[in-house]
């Protein structure tokens, strides 16, 4: 977040966080987040409801479709 700025161009972002991961507290994406719209860029946040830091729930359909829309969206 302290490298961002307002003429800093970036791609989209895509955040996608589990609400039980126990390496990252959620918070910390949550914070990206705010900073990023803060400063205008194109951002979207997702939360996983139940996952960890990684593992199953980031790999169901549901979330491969998010990403392919996202990815398809800004290409």
């Amino acid at each position: 977040m302290g490298y961002l700025s307002q003429d800093q161009r970036l791609p989209p972002i895509l955040i996608v966080h589990g609400s039980k991961d126990r390496l990252v507290p959620f918070g910390q994406s949550v914070m990206m987040y705010d900073a990023l719209k803060k400063f205008d860029k194109e951002a979207v946040m997702y939360q996983l409801k139940g996952a960890d830091h990684g593992g199953t729930p980031f790999w169901s359909r549901d979330m491969l479709n998010l990403v392919d829309d996202f990815i398809r969206r800004h290409l």
